[in-house]
């Protein structure tokens, strides 16, 4: 039975929620594959903590947008904001930064 938001492993309880939908969804792909529940478990923590690692640079985090330049976030797969000048937008990416959000 495949995992869900409301049935996942209890290895995923201290993921936030994107890590653990990229958990569920991992781990989904490996039960689908044939693993058993144990290596897919292993197989879905494993994908979490390579893709935690990956963070872009920040000169890489502000791009051109149709209303400006948007602000990306660390792994550059959400934007955190859009501005309409690219100086005020890299300011507010370090503030960003600063204050940690990711």
């Amino acid at each position: 039975m495949p995992w869900t938001n409301e049935d996942y492993p209890v290895a995923f309880k201290g993921f936030d929620q994107d890590k653990r939908e990229a958990a569920i969804t991992a781990g989904n792909a490996a039960l689908e594959a044939g693993k058993s529940e144990a290596d897919a478990i292993k197989d879905a923590i494993a994908h979490v903590d390579a893709e935690e690692q990956i963070e872009l640079d920040p000169a890489d985090r502000v791009l051109p947008h149709n209303n400006g330049w948007a602000v990306l976030n660390k792994k550059g797969t959400k934007v955190l904001s859009v501005y309409g000048f690219y100086h005020v937008a890299e300011r507010k990416l370090k503030e960003f930064d600063k204050a940690g959000v990711s």
